[in-house]
């Protein structure tokens, strides 16, 4: 067993909470063994700087009413901090505002509104590709041609879901989402 110091066993435990653990656990192992073995140490900047990662929010369909798409939060998003690490690719969600009428057969909340335009998936991408709310415009622009933009938080008018014209399917699983007045972006987020 390894007798490692508790500054390093706390790099291993911040490692074995983070989404990519193969490289941050690697180093955090190495660190302990060498610290072992008498040999130098590895460097707490070398270890920390492979586990540090920022946060973005990200929501999921949550609805589907004949040609309708609800999509919003759940109990994983964090519109405050980020809630997936900016190392994973997943999809945008993208909408393209038209200025509609809310069609009679959905309902609209304070925190569930209707956003008057059309929602839509660009290709999966990994959140660090997203450098800046006009980083995920482009992305939604060259993928789904030109009025598509980045899909941010209040895009409703409200804040939390909203809804819009859609395809059948937007994603699987969960898919990034802007918010303009909190940190929770893969550009502005503190990283972890």
């Amino acid at each position: 067993m390894f007798a490692c110091s508790e500054k390093r066993m706390s790099v291993l435990s911040r490692a074995l909470q983070l989404a990519a653990l193969g490289a941050a656990l690697a180093v955090g192992v190495t660190a302990c063994a060498t610290e072992e073995s008498g040999a130098a140490p590895v460097a707490e900047a070398q270890v920390d700087q492979a586990l540090v990662v920022r946060y973005g929010m990200t929501w999921l369909q949550k609805t589907r009413i004949v040609d309708v798409q609800g999509v919003g939060s759940d109990a994983t998003t964090d519109a405050y901090d980020g809630d997936t690490p900016c190392n994973v690719s997943l999809p945008l969600l993208c909408i393209r505002k038209s200025g509609l009428a809310q069609p009679g057969y959905i309902t609209s909340t304070s925190t569930n509104r209707w956003t008057g335009g059309f929602l839509a998936m660009s290709r999966g991408h990994l959140g660090t590709d997203l450098t800046s709310s006009a980083a995920g415009d482009a992305i939604c622009a060259g993928e789904l041609g030109a009025g598509w933009e980045f899909a941010e938080f209040h895009d409703g008018g409200g804040g939390w879901n909203f809804q819009g014209y859609g395809s059948a399917a937007l994603a699987p699983n969960r898919f990034w989402v802007e918010i303009s007045n909190q940190p929770a972006n893969c550009w502005n987020s503190a990283y972890r």
